[in-house]
């Protein structure tokens, strides 16, 4: 699959959190022979790529106002995402668990039930972007949980990320879920509107690239945040995105 948009999919179909979810993009045990390149998923009404296992690599990704989470990792996912961009649309739809938000930039899990396995869940993500809110008072930013959620005994290996725009940036829970060693932490660049990074591997990561407050922090970015005004994410354009989030912008600003 190269250069492919999928947009308005995705349905939780017994209820919200039933875990009964179609997923915009599902990929579910797929193998490293398959190629997934410049892929666009746009306000899905679950999550927009979830791994199920496998080994599959994929590259260009960009998940633009899911309402559920960005990207989804569990089952034993070991392959490799390369340049991936996650941006909210605020004034989009998000699921709520417990009366609480629950869309997340990632969310990462070993497995349903958070035991050890022989296979761990452990994705290789290098080039990695998550743009929330540039606002966390209430109708922008607090509509969000975590930047990255590592949970029930999942792993991740992260290199050369920015996360901006949720009330957590990387939170890491649960015995056996943590921020991976092998990961490149001084190229790790983190900001909460309450908090930056809390949980296992994350120690390790230079307290300057840590920030926390009100507003999103812009990393070098112009004015990456889709509610705001002309967007720009450079210099995270790994994928082409300003090109592509161009047309993105044209076509969905009057839809919100």
């Amino acid at each position: 699959m190269k250069y492919v948009r999928i947009e308005f999919a995705g349905y939780d179909f017994v209820g919200a959190n039933s875990g009964n979810e179609v997923n915009a993009l599902s990929l579910g045990g797929v193998g490293n022979g398959t190629t997934l390149d410049h892929i666009q998923v746009s306000y899905g009404q679950d999550d927009s790529f979830e791994f199920f296992g496998g080994t599959v690599n994929a590259s260009n990704l960009i998940s633009f106002a899911a309402e559920d989470d960005n990207f989804d990792f569990d089952n034993g996912y070991t392959g490799t995402i390369t340049c991936a961009l996650s941006l909210a649309d605020y004034r989009s739809a998000h699921t709520v668990s417990g009366g609480s938000p629950d869309s997340n930039g990632i969310e990462l899990d070993n497995n349903a039930g958070g035991t050890s396995t022989s296979l761990i869940t452990n994705p290789v993500i290098n080039n990695l972007t998550i743009i929330g809110a540039k606002n966390g008072l209430a109708g922008q930013g607090l509509a969000y949980e975590n930047a990255i959620h590592i949970r029930r005994h999942g792993k991740l290996t992260l290199n050369d990320a920015v996360v901006t725009g949720y009330p957590v940036g990387i939170k890491v829970e649960g015995t056996g879920s943590e921020l991976s060693s092998a990961s490149n932490l001084n190229s790790i660049f983190v900001h909460g509107f309450g908090t930056s990074v809390t949980g296992t591997g994350t120690a390790g990561i230079p307290a300057a690239n840590l920030l926390t407050g009100t507003l999103a922090s812009v990393w070098g970015m112009s004015q990456p945040f889709f509610n705001e005004g002309p967007w720009n994410v450079s210099p995270r354009n790994c994928g082409n995105f300003q090109e592509l989030g161009q047309n993105m912008t044209s076509q969905f600003r009057n839809k919100t």
